[in-house]
């Protein structure tokens, strides 16, 4: 084997590692969307529990009977709750942690998120 094509198979193997390096570091990770229905304050339908990884990007859809606020603890997100209209908290998720979802004023716990390091 001359040394031309030595080099050329070696820069073909760097490119197609590069190629792949970068297109595992730049995909974006899944949103992931979940729906809550709360009645009187209370969590009736939806997860309690949600894992996710950080710089993943979480919609929580929530439908309330009645006006509350929504608290993403270390994240200090309040979602302002309307009575019988759905609304939406939409984050990317940057921090890494156990957080807790909760009802102000009181902090009634509806659920917690786990957001995994990268």
């Amino acid at each position: 084997m001359n040394s031309k094509m030595i080099y050329s198979l070696a820069a073909l193997a760097i490119a197609v590692y590069a190629i792949g390096f970068l297109r595992s570091d730049f995909q974006e990770k899944a949103d992931y969307r979940v729906s809550w229905q709360l009645v009187d304050g209370q969590l009736i339908d939806g997860p309690k529990a949600i894992a996710l990884d950080q710089e993943q990007r979480l919609i929580l859809v929530v439908h309330s009977n009645r006006p509350e606020q929504l608290k993403l603890q270390g994240y200090d997100e309040i979602l302002q709750l309307k009575s019988n209209t759905p609304q939406e908290l939409n984050i990317l998720l940057s921090k890494s942690g156990h957080f807790r979802l909760e009802l102000l004023p009181h902090g009634i716990l509806l659920g917690t998120l786990d957001v995994k390091p990268n």
